[in-house]
């Protein structure tokens, strides 16, 4: 997720001696077929990269920076309010099977147009007292804010401090529930699926979100134990099966790509 680190670092250059104030992503869609650099194909489909926009233009988002030659990892929360902005983070260390092995609770304040550093350290040792396996391990930040005066927004990132190339990864077990009104309650019952995405079928256009905060999701990591709810939100105008079946949806996470 090259473009999601990338608008990181430029947001959270809202707070440093550079000042950044914005960024632009090129491009949103295509005018014909063909492969491109674009986040919605030309039928009208989120590709991943749209759904990841979606997540780290969030009001307020709290991201992993990691500098690999000294192994250091921030995590740095930041908001584009022009007010100040109070929340919570959640930062969990699971490994692969999806056993918790921390979980942290660290309140935030930021300023406006500004960022907040809610951890720092050097050394995989430091950053993981627990660590067994570099490979075998991962984190979850999640973030939850009030902005606008009472409008809460919440953020999702992951960190993994080895190529998911080299991950330990186990069978997620991916089960799919179908509830009414083409919603999803995706099941891992094995281990971690890293970079779960839900696919509609030929012919059907729309947008997956999540049934809790009605944002859009798609392209995360599924943990055991921890279901989530999706339901798709067809776009008729640009759909010619506007009733699809459920059934012709498609699940599938990083472990199709690496052992199916």
């Amino acid at each position: 997720m090259t473009m999601v680190s990338q608008i990181a670092f430029y947001r959270r250059g809202a707070g440093l001696g550079e000042n950044n104030l914005g960024s632009i992503v090129w491009q949103l869609n295509d005018i014909w077929q063909g492969v491109s650099w674009s986040s919605i194909e030309y039928s009208g489909r989120w590709k991943v990269l749209q759904y990841a926009l979606t997540g780290i233009y969030s009001p307020v988002v709290a991201y992993p920076f990691w500098t690999p030659e000294n192994e250091t990892l921030q995590i740095t929360a930041f908001s584009d309010r022009w007010e100040e902005v109070q929340g919570t983070a959640t930062i969990s260390v699971y490994d692969w099977s999806g056993t918790l092995y921390h979980r942290v609770e660290k309140p935030y304040t930021i300023p406006p147009l500004n960022n907040s550093v809610l951890f720092e350290a050097s050394g995989l040792d430091r950053i993981f007292p627990d660590l067994r396996d570099p490979c075998d391990i991962w984190m979850l930040i999640m973030t939850e804010s009030v902005v606008d005066g009472n409008r809460t927004v919440t953020s999702e990132q992951y960190f993994v401090p080895t190529s998911l190339a080299t991950a330990l990864l186990v069978d997620p077990e991916i089960q799919i529930t179908y509830g009414q009104d083409l919603t999803f309650i995706l099941s891992a019952n094995g281990g971690v699926a890293a970079w779960t995405w839900m696919d509609h079928p030929s012919g059907t256009v729309g947008v997956f979100v999540d049934n809790v905060t009605e944002q859009p999701l798609n392209g995360f990591y599924l943990v055991p134990g921890q279901d989530r709810t999706l339901k798709f939100v067809i776009q008729t105008s640009l759909s010619k099966v506007k009733n699809p079946d459920p059934r012709d949806f498609v699940i599938r996470s990083l472990w199709n790509n690496t052992h199916i």
